[in-house]
């Protein structure tokens, strides 16, 4: 199978932003939400947030149906151009027979932004559809304050058209720990 590349995502165009893992469940995160679409805004970009988003369902989101349902509404829709994950979380494997790669398949491929449980839908989508995806940062990591330039550089990397080679480098920092949302909502890394 070929991997298709998704066009280049571009100011104007619409990030969709569901959680098909662990959604958000405490004001804090919510204002850390808040804080990371304002910016994505600021930055020339729509955002749709999805249903599921706002919302803790048993450890995840919602119900495996609905968080299936949404994902696959957002990677059809031909006004989403990009879909970011809050983060990851358990239990994406829940959605993958539930999703249509056939459809998929036939379908433009867009960038799906993300780590931790993301990955497996990342490697789905790769393997069953033929789409190049992006393992990066989760849109939380997307803060205004981000410090990390490897971080930042995701969205730069689905704005490139790979006509040319994108080269990226591993960051020179790591993290030995988190500061909460609770204590700092603009936490960079």
């Amino acid at each position: 199978m070929t991997v298709r590349f998704p066009s280049p995502l571009s100011r104007g165009q619409t990030i969709g932003i569901t959680a098909p893992s662990s959604g958000l469940s405490n004001d804090a995160q919510r204002a850390r939400l808040d804080l990371v679409i304002g910016h994505l805004r600021g930055l020339g970009f729509e955002v749709r947030e999805g249903h599921c988003l706002r919302s803790d369902h048993k450890h995840v989101s919602a119900p495996t149906h609905a968080r299936a349902a949404e994902l696959m509404q957002m990677l059809l829709d031909p006004a989403v151009h990009a879909v970011i994950p809050p983060w990851g979380g358990e239990l994406a494997s829940e959605l993958l027979e539930h999703l249509d790669f056939e459809r998929l398949r036939a379908a433009p491929p867009k960038w799906v932004l993300g780590y931790s449980d993301t990955s497996t839908l990342l490697f789905s989508l790769a393997l069953r559809a033929g789409w190049a995806t992006a393992h990066g940062p989760c849109l939380m990591d997307l803060a205004p304050t981000q410090t990390d330039g490897l971080t930042w550089g995701s969205l730069a990397a689905l704005q490139h058209d790979f006509a040319q080679p994108w080269v990226q480098a591993s960051s020179d920092r790591h993290q030995t720990e988190w500061v909460p949302f609770e204590v700092q909502v603009d936490a960079p890394f």
